[in-house]
């Protein structure tokens, strides 16, 4: 896989030093939080992890735009189904009821109800990210329609 099959010719010392400048900009064009071994793979692995990255950011920023978008509209139907409690009776919200028993019967109502529209919102928003995401970016993780990139001398 990071083998040359034909051994390529000599290099003149105006190729050479060329190949070595494209090694030196190579080497500081990597992150600073990651090393990449010098090996034939190594411009291949780099261009795969920015790839990566690019595909994650645009998978997180998807998730969350989806998700204020299915929040919003969640959020009437969810209302409306916690209105009342078990046996039909309407909740009415008093302040005394709030202000004396921490919450009461309206504060259990409102923790069921962002839960659900937590975990509703976030099923859709993770299904809707996933399906949106542009999966070419990543889809050969092991490199192995890759080769050795042999540097291109004028």
């Amino acid at each position: 896989m990071g083998f040359e099959e034909a051994i390529p010719p000599i290099p003149d010392r105006q190729q050479e030093l060329r190949y070595i400048h494209k090694v030196e900009e190579s080497f500081r064009a990597q992150p600073l939080y990651k090393l990449y071994m010098n090996e034939a793979l190594r411009t291949r692995k780099m261009e795969y992890a920015e790839n990566y990255n690019k595909f994650r950011k645009n998978w997180w920023v998807n998730f969350f735009y989806s998700g204020l978008i299915f929040g919003t509209l969640f959020y009437i139907p969810v209302s409306y189904a916690y209105r009342a409690d078990y046996f039909g009776i309407p909740f009415i919200y008093k302040p005394y009821t709030v202000a004396i028993s921490n919450g009461g019967a309206v504060r259990q109502q409102f923790i069921k109800r962002f839960k659900l529209l937590a975990a509703v919102t976030t099923v859709f928003a993770w299904s809707y990210a996933t399906r949106v995401a542009d999966w070419s970016l990543i889809e050969d993780e092991y490199l192995e329609d890759y080769g050795p990139r042999v540097p291109k001398f004028d």
